[in-house]
């Protein structure tokens, strides 16, 4: 549960050491666009250990780097693809007596076991992932027969993170937040979890988001950090602010398969993560090395709204 919009707007450091604890099992939202990158900087500085992550298609790349991960669970990530085992960051956690568990699932299921958190329910039944070999690596997947008809079916168990951290566009400050585009399963990782973490774009008036409700997601009193984090993204993009820094990413967390990627990620988190105290410093760093033209560059130029809709009334 939430807590009162007094006291919800923090910076992500004050957030990530107030609501994340060691051992926890961390929703991380987004589909490659809106990952929330500036919390996982300051996870990682902060040095949290032993984290669960959940995601659909996550970049994680600087928590497996700084060795704050014990467990994923996954439909796809660049920490465990792209490149060989012997240059990748399981390799690297590996080496450091650090064994990740990985949990693979379809985008749909891990939703589903999400989806059956938010409604209070132990399991959800579905056909998805039958005839798969998901069932062959992954024990949590069980194979039932339905009570009604005898169908062979799936039950996925209920998933209910212990903190959600979702990127969003705008919200007010008592954690009202917004998000369009692409939602993925944002919203119901959000119903799910026991306490939110909102980083977003911009802090707006309460009214900016009344004007607008049905792109609210996640409701004000369920959120427990409300956390304004311009470039909370960066370098991956943010539907109608910026879009995704192709030659910092290719250059940083997908460099070629040649070469001694390990090598690199060091230096990554060295120059951009525990160099700075926070997104702020981040972004000052990029406008020195890169110079402003070129983060600029990055934002949205051509404007496409979205057709008006009427919330109006009777009476005077």
């Amino acid at each position: 549960m939430g807590q009162s919009s007094d006291d919800k707007v923090m910076t992500m450091k004050e957030a990530i050491k107030k609501f994340v604890n060691d051992g926890d099992t961390i929703w991380l939202g987004g589909i490659n666009h809106h990952q929330a990158m500036a919390a996982m900087h300051e996870i990682a500085r902060q040095k949290k250990r032993n984290l669960t992550l959940i995601g659909l298609i996550l970049d994680a790349s600087v928590l497996f780097a700084a060795k704050c991960v014990k467990k994923i669970l996954l439909s796809f990530s660049n920490a465990v693809r792209y490149r060989s085992y012997e240059n990748s960051l399981i390799k690297l956690c590996e080496d450091e007596g650090i064994h990740i568990e990985i949990e693979e699932y379809s985008n749909f299921a891990l939703s589903l076991r999400l989806l059956a958190g938010s409604l209070g329910i132990p399991f959800i039944v579905t056909k998805t992932l039958l005839g798969t070999d998901y069932l062959k690596v992954n024990p949590n997947i069980k194979v039932i027969e339905c009570p009604f008809t005898g169908e062979k079916l799936l039950a996925l168990p209920a998933l209910n993170p212990d903190v959600a951290i979702i990127h969003v566009q705008r919200s007010d400050h008592a954690g009202n937040a917004q998000k369009w585009g692409m939602i993925g399963a944002d919203d119901i990782a959000a119903k799910a979890a026991k306490k939110i973490i909102v980083s977003c774009e911009e802090i707006v008036e309460p009214d900016v988001i009344r004007r607008d409700p049905n792109r609210t997601i996640i409701m004000g009193f369920r959120v427990n950090a409300v956390v304004e984090e311009p470039w909370g993204a960066h370098p991956w993009f943010v539907y109608g602010y910026y879009d995704v820094d192709f030659p910092f990413l290719s250059r940083y967390i997908i460099p070629p398969e040649k070469g001694d990627y390990l090598e690199i990620i060091r230096n990554y988190m060295n120059e951009w993560v525990y160099g700075v105290e926070s997104r702020r410093e981040y972004i000052e760093k990029y406008i020195k090395v890169y110079g402003r033209e070129r983060l600029e560059s990055l934002k949205i130029k051509h404007k496409i709204s979205s057709g008006e809709v009427n919330y109006g009334y009777t009476g005077e």
